[in-house]
């Protein structure tokens, strides 16, 4: 499959679109942010899409992933993220979206986290760290093919489909 990673400088308007569009879709929006409350998650707009992915921060790197020219996710690498499970300075923490539904199951995820490695790696890092849902046991399930192991638990920190759901956390060193 011809898989194209692009780092994010600038965004296209379409591109945006279609980022927003994942991030307020049902069946996405719950893997990718916690929701704190007893409620659905809000509406991200544009605007705020936008300043999230165009974030300044030195230490986050934000790529785009496309199939030919067609937009199907996106991921972050975070070399300073606040809220590390071990805290670390050699870790980085990532996070990953396949958004266009008609690439899921196709192995997207293992490509882009074999890309993620790669660029840690280069950057002089030996760790990673992760999140993901505990209702999100596909993405579990890959995760622990790549090699990443549960190293804790944040306990009901996400609110989904009328019940609280842990976080867990994940590592490999590479």
């Amino acid at each position: 499959m011809n898989i194209r990673i692009e780092k994010i400088e600038t965004l296209k308007d379409d591109h945006l679109r279609i980022i927003t569009s994942w991030y307020n879709d049902s069946q996405i929006k719950y893997f990718l942010t916690p929701n704190f409350k007893e409620t659905d998650l809000k509406e991200n707009t544009i605007d705020e899409v936008k300043l999230w992915l165009l974030n300044n921060r030195s230490e986050k790197e934000r790529y785009l992933v496309f199939h030919n020219q067609i937009l199907i996710g996106e991921f972050s690498i975070d070399f300073n993220f606040f809220n590390l499970f071990i805290k670390d300075e050699k870790s980085a923490w990532i996070s990953l979206c396949i958004g266009n539904k008609e690439y899921w199951h196709k192995g997207i995820g293992k490509i882009i986290i074999s890309e993620l490695e790669k660029i840690v790696k280069d950057k002089g890092v030996n760790r990673i760290e992760l999140g993901v849902f505990e209702f999100n046991s596909k993405a579990k399930v890959l995760y622990e093919k790549m090699g990443y192991k549960q190293i804790g638990i944040n306990k009901n920190l996400t609110y989904f489909n009328g019940k609280w759901y842990d976080d867990i956390r994940m590592e490999k060193l590479i």
